[in-house]
């Protein structure tokens, strides 16, 4: 058994089971699953961690313009 669990956007009681019937899990609506998209796409949420030097290489590879870029931001 699933144990119920809550939308995280309105609280609202969700059953574990809706994760295998609802398109929409973990939200209790499209409402919800709506909502949270907004909040990521208006940058309400962020993924923020910091890039090791490694990491800086990794991404801009040897393209001028990415090293240009990546000083911008």
């Amino acid at each position: 058994m699933v144990r119920p669990t809550t939308c995280p956007i309105c609280d609202k009681p969700v059953s574990g089971a809706a994760a295998t019937d609802s398109s929409y899990f973990p939200f209790c609506s499209e409402r919800c699953r709506n909502v949270d998209l907004l909040r990521w796409n208006d940058g309400k949420y962020a993924i923020v961690e910091p890039l090791s030097p490694d990491q800086m290489l990794e991404r801009i590879g040897d393209d001028p313009e990415a090293i240009e870029e990546l000083l911008n931001e």
